[in-house]
């Protein structure tokens, strides 16, 4: 056990085992994922100057979007979204590191500790809800969508292991874990992005074949929740109370978007500018909660920077195959995020930010022979 573990040790590194370490912490308590990736942030900028790790492909719009969120939160006194907002910047110079780091045996070290801890977690999730089945299981999570998203993205991250690695029980077993995990916390948004990013992940693999028996996987489940709905979607009764509530909330983020269209209120304002029953952390859909945020202007550096790393993930695709599951991870993440932003969360965030950090370092370069990672896993794609 002990010479294995040495093994392990010299294939991934000290980096390497900075990154599990991150990966673990994403899957307990907030408060230990924030301490540990605050210490694994020192370790970055020690190891790589901030300047280097800024010189990194498309680093430069998360910097320009940060002057202005700043500026606008000291005018406004936004101090929590000040906080909030130096908080991602630092994830984000993080996330290039984790790029940058992200070898072959690192990468399948990580995807195979998060199907692990993925298991745990639905495992406390399960104590949580067999005491009251009413209970919106939170897991190891600060709530029960947080959960739900992770379950989200954990299921895309199976399929796609499934597809590079086969057929292995542990799959199997957290793949049931993860779709019972989402539905014990009652996130309903989850299905549907879910679903969302497995059609995505199947295309970008040229599996067509397979969308058949998604078709089929999906009808079938569909057909389930029309026959038993209060078994599974136990939320079905507050459905149009909710749906009403979220218009509430995006009617109230529009009025504050027209107060300051330019450059917005600063990060986390909805949060501290809403009162009454439209309260909320933010504005149930991302692009109102960026326009909330950061104005016309920010959103506008946000889609390019999205529309520029997307762009670079499609191209490097051909030679990187890990890119289908980034690419399917941001497209479930798209979708959830029409009616809620779960990954605004410190774990969902790093979660998130750790996923497309598993594609490697794509950037600019989209020739085989300059990706870092260029000799990727091997999934068969051909039909």
């Amino acid at each position: 056990m002990i010479a294995h573990l040495k093994k392990i040790y010299r294939e991934i590194g000290r980096d390497g085992l900075v990154l599990i370490a991150c990966t673990l912490s994403l899957f307990f308590a907030s408060y230990l994922c924030v301490v540990v990736q605050f210490l694994a942030f020192i370790y970055a900028i020690r190891k790589y100057s901030l300047k280097r790790i800024l010189s990194a492909p498309y680093a430069i719009l998360p910097t320009i979007l940060l002057v202005p969120g700043l500026a606008v939160g000291f005018y406004y006194k936004n101090y929590l979204g000040l906080m909030i907002l130096i908080m991602f910047f630092m994830l984000y110079i993080f996330s290039i590191y984790e790029k940058f780091m992200m070898t072959e045996q690192i990468r399948d070290c990580i995807i195979y500790t998060a199907i692990i801890s993925s298991i745990i977690a639905a495992i406390a999730a399960a104590v949580q809800k067999y005491p009251n089945p009413n209970f919106r299981s939170v897991s190891l999570f600060l709530n029960a969508n947080f959960y739900g998203y992770l379950c989200e993205l954990m299921l895309v991250l199976i399929i796609y292991a499934f597809y590079c690695w086969g057929p292995k029980p542990i799959f199997f077993i957290a793949a049931a874990a993860n779709a019972l995990g989402m539905w014990m916390s009652g996130c309903r948004s989850a299905w549907l992005a879910t679903a969302a990013g497995i059609v995505v992940l199947i295309i970008c693999l040229k599996k067509y074949r397979h969308l058949i028996f998604a078709a089929i996987a999906f009808g079938f489940l569909s057909a389930l929740a029309l026959l038993f709905p209060e078994f599974f979607f136990p939320r079905l009764q507050s459905l149009s109370n909710d749906k009403s509530l979220r218009v509430l909330i995006w009617k109230t983020a529009w009025g504050y978007v027209k107060e300051n269209p330019i450059f917005g209120h600063g990060m986390f304002a909805y949060y501290t500018l809403s009162t009454g029953r439209a309260h909320n952390a933010h504005a149930h859909d991302f692009i109102l909660d960026v326009l909330v945020n950061f104005g016309i202007v920010g959103f506008i550096i946000v889609a390019i920077f999205i529309f520029l790393i997307m762009r670079d993930l499609i191209k490097n695709l051909k030679y990187n195959k890990t890119c289908a599951l980034v690419i399917a991870a941001l497209s479930a993440a798209f979708v959830h995020g029409i009616d809620d932003i779960p990954f605004i969360g410190v774990q969902t965030s790093s979660f998130t930010i750790l996923i497309i950090a598993l594609a490697g370092t794509y950037g600019i370069y989209t020739k085989p022979e300059l990706l870092h990672n260029a000799d990727d896993l091997e999934c068969n794609t051909d039909e």
